[in-house]
């Protein structure tokens, strides 16, 4: 099945190129498994690399040889593995015509890049990111199947984790146990490194787990997500030891008004920016405007950050098959944060709220 779709993925790169670019070069990571099924996390101190050749649509790999059993090597028109012996330029150039136009990641390490450009006299160097993260954005059915598994993790995580006995626990111990419970439950890995954070701690968006316990009248905001089949989920519920104070109630209701205002205003064919205007809108009206420091959302996919970004510069239009976030917040230096974030797919009949974990407030032990 992957083989199919990731033709039919590179065909239409390829058209969306035009004329202008005889060949693309993709490095072992995201882009490459989106276009061709390959999986591979390696170093790159010994060149990986991937040849399409957009006149024809023929493909090539280029690798080390102690990476050949993990090829299919009928997936391309032709492969070449090199030992430690031999000059992978003098291999990967030998593939490119004279003066050809190549569109390259923007993160091509500078060795790489530099060797081929000078060894394969290469004209034109472009970028192709764009053109892939654009195609990336709008899932299909296989993809969103992925995600809604990756989903179903997180929320079921989420569900575990709250009748578990958390007060007196350390950030750590919370985090270790959410992961545990991730992976349990039929996670591949993280999307990123669990965060959760105690009252004060909860001020920095990206706080690191540390000793910090949660007690009696703590906050504690956990952020984290799940990849299943290389799709990824992303999840932050705020949560509470004890009855919180009214202020930070109060605080708590505004972020949920807005991350609920935010999803209400999700409509097809509108502007993306007004989803983050209806956050930021309810938390400014409230006073609170200074202390949300952070975008509203953004795309999920094969990256956990990808496109669209949910912000108010990004002026494109809500589609159907978009995946992505809208997790309003609010910190308070040296006092908390709270974040609410659920994950969004758009169909043809609007929003589909995705993770189905409790937004009431609620108190744990």
């Amino acid at each position: 099945m992957i083989d199919k779709l990731a033709e039919r993925r590179r065909k239409k790169i390829i058209n969306r190129l035009g004329n202008n670019i005889d060949y693309i070069l993709l490095l072992p990571g995201k882009n490459l498994y989106y276009l061709t099924g390959i999986d591979l996390n390696i170093s790159l101190d010994r060149p990986f690399v991937y040849i399409l050749d957009t006149s024809d649509a023929k493909s090539y790999i280029i690798a080390p040889k102690l990476h050949e059993a993990e090829i299919d090597k009928n997936m391309f028109s032709d492969c070449k593995f090199y030992t430690d012996l031999e000059d992978p330029f003098d291999i990967i150039s030998s593939f490119f015509k004279a003066n050809s136009s190549i569109a390259v990641e923007k993160n091509i390490p500078l060795y790489i890049y530099d060797n081929i450009s000078k060894k394969a006299n290469l004209e034109t160097i472009t970028y192709i990111d764009s053109i892939i993260s654009d195609e990336r954005k709008i899932k299909d059915n296989i993809e969103i199947s992925n995600i809604l598994k990756a989903v179903y993790i997180v929320d079921e995580t989420f569900e575990r984790l709250v009748k578990e006995p958390l007060k007196g626990k350390c950030e750590r111990e919370i985090a270790a146990l959410i992961e545990y419970i991730m992976k349990s439950l039929g996670a591949e890995n993280y999307s990123f490194e669990t965060i959760v954070a105690v009252s004060e701690n909860a001020a920095n968006p990206h706080h690191k787990p540390g000793e910090r316990t949660f007690n009696e009248g703590d906050s504690l905001v956990i952020d984290f997500g799940a990849i299943y089949k290389n799709y990824c989920s992303d999840i932050t519920r705020t949560i509470f030891c004890g009855e919180p104070p009214e202020k930070v109630k109060n605080i708590y209701n505004i972020v949920k008004e807005a991350n609920e205002k935010a999803i209400d205003a999700i409509k097809l064919n509108n502007e993306i920016s007004i989803i983050d205007k209806a956050a930021r809108d309810i938390i400014s009206n409230h006073g609170y405007g200074d202390y949300f420091i952070h975008r509203t959302g953004h795309g999920i996919g094969l990256d956990v950050h990808e496109a669209p970004v949910i912000s108010l510069n990004n002026n494109e239009n809500v589609l159907e098959g978009m995946v992505f976030t809208v997790e309003p917040g609010i910190y308070l230096p040296e006092e908390l944060g709270v974040r609410i974030e659920d994950d969004i797919l758009i169909t043809n009949k609007g929003a589909n709220i995705l993770t189905k974990s409790t937004k009431d407030l609620l108190i744990v032990s």
